[in-house]
C-alpha cells in the first residue's frame, strides 16, 4: 500500500494545480512561493533536527522565476560539516517532491563547500 502524501506536499500539489488552470504574468514568482512554502511547511512535519541547517533556493527558483516544467534547485546547507544525519533529512524533504514528479536538483553541502564551489 502506498504512503499517504505529507500535508506539505498534497498542498503543493493542490497549489500548482490551481496556479496552472489559470496562468498569469505572476505565474513564476507564485509557483516560487509555493515551493518556498512546502519547504518551509515539511521541515516543520519533521523531527527537530540535531544540526542546524538552511534549505536554500538557487538558479530560476532562487531568483522566484520558477516556471511550470523547471527543475527546482536546491541546496540544503550546513554551517560545519555534513552529518551523517544529512541523507533521512534529504530524503524526507525531496522524496515527496519526486512522488509529485518535480525535476529537482539538489545538493548537500557546507557553508564552507559552497564557498569554494563559487
Amino acid at each position: 500500500m502506498p504512503e499517504k502524501k505529507p500535508d506539505s506536499a498534497q498542498r503543493l500539489e493542490a497549489g500548482r494545480a490551481r496556479i496552472l488552470a489559470e496562468p498569469d504574468p505572476g505565474l513564476c514568482p507564485k509557483l516560487s512561493g509555493l515551493h518556498d512554502a512546502y519547504f518551509l511547511d515539511r521541515v516543520g512535519e519533521l523531527p527537530p533536527a540535531r544540526t542546524p541547517f538552511a534549505v536554500v533556493a538557487v538558479g530560476g527558483y532562487g531568483r522566484a522565476e520558477l516556471c511550470p516544467r523547471s527543475d527546482i534547485d536546491v541546496l540544503v546547507v550546513y554551517a560545519g560539516k555534513v552529518p551523517g544525519e544529512a541523507r533521512d533529512l534529504a530524503k524526507a524533504l525531496f522524496f515527496p517532491l519526486w512522488d509529485l514528479g518535480a525535476d529537482l536538483v539538489h545538493g548537500l553541502r557546507s557553508g564552507k563547500e559552497c564557498l569554494q564551489l563559487r
